[in-house]
């Protein structure tokens, strides 16, 4: 994380392109290969097999692992902090392909991901603000019922008129930061 709160997205990317959703989304479109439009399953040789009972979480399983476990998509960092993304694929274009896809898809996640924060932040910032706001005008009011009741010059009321003078000065920088 940094100082702002954010998180580094390329500690989390490599996670992003294993995530179900995004697999699923490579399996859901039609990929060109061969001379033909074909889905990944087909490309990559999957097979179903429909004599066992759990075949279709089997089946769904085998799509996930054949991505996550087959090297078929790999981000990795160097120690400089240079991300590379590498696709394994039976064709050139089909790998040329799965990459600018995989990049199109984080660039969304990372884009969804930055406005999510900003968001967060702004909130935060609202709430915090509204919240500061109150206390300020809390210590304003506490101070100008202190002086109605108090035209005293004892050092009891000068003491506490000094404590709520300082309570509004320190709201108010608070609300002025923010």
């Amino acid at each position: 994380m940094d100082r702002g709160g954010s998180v580094d997205p390329s500690e989390y990317l490599d996670r992003v392109i294993q995530d179900q959703q995004f697999l699923t989304s490579l399996y859901e479109r039609k990929w060109f290969f061969g001379g033909d439009s074909l889905a990944l399953e087909e490309i990559l040789e999957i097979e179903k097999d429909t004599t066992e009972s759990n075949w279709q979480h089997r089946y769904r399983m085998a799509r996930l692992d054949k991505i996550r476990r087959g090297n078929i998509l790999s981000l990795d960092k160097d120690r400089t902090g240079i991300l590379t993304l590498r696709s394994n694929a039976p064709d050139p274009q089909l790998a040329h392909d799965l990459n600018r896809y995989t990049l199109d898809w984080i660039s969304d996640y990372i884009r969804n991901s930055l406005q999510t924060q900003a968001r967060e932040k702004k909130s935060f910032i609202e709430e915090r603000l509204n919240e500061i706001r109150a206390d300020l005008q809390r210590s304003e009011n506490a101070l100008v019922r202190f002086k109605e009741r108090n035209m005293s010059t004892s050092p009891k009321v000068m003491v506490e008129e000094g404590r709520l003078t300082r309570q509004v000065t320190l709201n108010l920088e608070m609300y002025l930061q923010l």
